[in-house]
């Protein structure tokens, strides 16, 4: 397995059960940004646990190629940089988040967003496009396996006749 696979099946899972919670649990998720954004002590915690994460995505994955693994790369990016960002400005955060968490259509775009994204990263590193090129390749085989099972019984005749 790549690396783009294992870090996908990891982040994948991870972005859309967020994701969904944001969506489904909308009053609630905003009451916990509301609580976690005043304090200072968990915006300080939560960029460590980013940066040491999207640090370690970049180091693993840094790669600028076309296709869906340059989500890692970036999601690697965001998370090093939004990290470093609340480790260095943590009174910043306050304000830019409650200005984010205000607008309910945000929250909404956000849970969207990530769960979008997951379901990519998920489909990705599970193989789900090996599986649909596996199974439509699967009854071509079939059809082909009959046709030849067909012809030796029908070669089997004639030697049988003659």
């Amino acid at each position: 397995m790549q690396k783009s696979e294992y870090i996908a099946r990891i982040v994948g899972p991870i972005m859309i059960v967020v994701g969904l919670g944001m969506l489904f649990n909308a009053v609630a998720w905003r009451g916990l940004a509301e609580e976690f954004l005043r304090s200072q002590a968990l915006v300080y915690l939560s960029g460590l646990l980013a940066l040491v994460a999207g640090i370690a995505i970049v180091t693993a994955h840094n790669l600028w190629t076309g296709g869906w693994r340059i989500l890692i790369t970036i999601l690697g990016w965001l998370m090093a940089v939004g990290g470093a960002l609340c480790i260095l400005l943590p009174h910043q955060i306050e304000p830019i988040g409650g200005t984010v968490f205000a607008e309910p259509a945000m929250l909404t775009f956000i849970g969207l967003v990530a769960t979008v994204l997951g379901i990519i990263l998920a489909w990705q590193g599970y193989g789900g496009a090996n599986y649909l090129a596996m199974a439509s390749a699967a009854p071509r085989a079939r059809v082909a396996a009959r046709g030849g099972a067909a012809s030796r019984r029908a070669v089997e005749k004639r030697r049988k006749r003659k």
